[in-house]
């Protein structure tokens, strides 16, 4: 997803290009004399300028992200106006290709493989789907399930996933697709997806904290092949959780 806009300042006036890649990634460009310079190199490298300042203001308290996201989930198609400061931010898609689909990951869910002795992630995306009849915009909402791949990181790192945009056109397996829904349908399950993993035995909760079940079995399989008649399993798993 691409969205262009303008920084104003009084008489001044910053031209952006803010790229929204999948997982979180990004892009932002500013325009200045001219040429178009990655966000985080300039505003270091102007430092006596105040639209400057306040654009790294913007950026560094993740501002700008927030209102890209507010753009993104609006239940509008229109340029969007905000302020930070004295500093007014204008906001816009840059499409030209519809229908326009933007899938937003709100829980995720995993399955045991046995053929792999692996879990197969899947997430439940939000879609908002937006159509343009002549000059007439549409916009309505599905919810709908792909998968994602095998596990292969730690938890955390899936737990981030949760928020993020993925790009359907690039060849997900798409499960399921649902009837049309509303834009409550954006709305962040964290609690439900960490009880998915919960149940599917991927972790257990232990005095408040999260007991990474899978990585464990995994590193004492190991362990226990390496230190083979030199240490007792009880200690392998002693040791595991010290």
């Amino acid at each position: 997803m691409k969205f262009a806009g303008n920084f104003y300042l009084e008489s001044e006036k910053i031209p952006f290009l803010f790229v929204v890649l999948e997982f979180g990634e990004k892009n932002i460009y500013l325009q200045y004399e001219n040429k178009m310079y990655d966000l985080r190199y300039l505003i270091n490298k102007i430092e006596n300028k105040r639209i400057f300042f306040l654009i790294k203001l913007y950026y560094e308290n993740k501002i700008f992200e927030s209102h890209i996201k507010k753009v993104i989930e609006s239940s509008e198609y229109k340029n969007k106006f905000f302020k930070f400061f004295e500093l007014v931010i204008e906001i816009e898609f840059v499409n030209s290709n519809f229908p326009l689909i933007i899938s937003k990951i709100i829980e995720i869910e995993p399955n045991f493989d046995k053929k792999e002795n692996n879990f197969l992630i899947y997430a439940i995306l939000a879609n908002k789907i937006i159509l343009k009849y002549n000059e007439e915009i549409k916009i309505f909402y599905k919810k709908s399930k792909i998968e994602l791949g095998y596990y292969n990181s730690d938890f955390s790192r899936i737990l981030g996933l949760l928020g993020t945009y993925v790009e359907l056109q690039k060849g997900y397996k798409i499960l399921k697709i649902s009837n049309i829904v509303d834009i409550n349908c954006f709305i962040l399950k964290k609690e439900k997806t960490i009880k998915n993993f919960e149940k599917n035995g991927f972790f257990r909760k232990s005095n408040n904290k999260i007991v990474d079940n899978w990585t464990k079995d995994i590193v004492f399989k190991k362990a226990q092949k390496k230190f083979n008649g030199i240490l007792e399993d009880k200690t392998i798993y002693d040791l595991l959780n010290f």
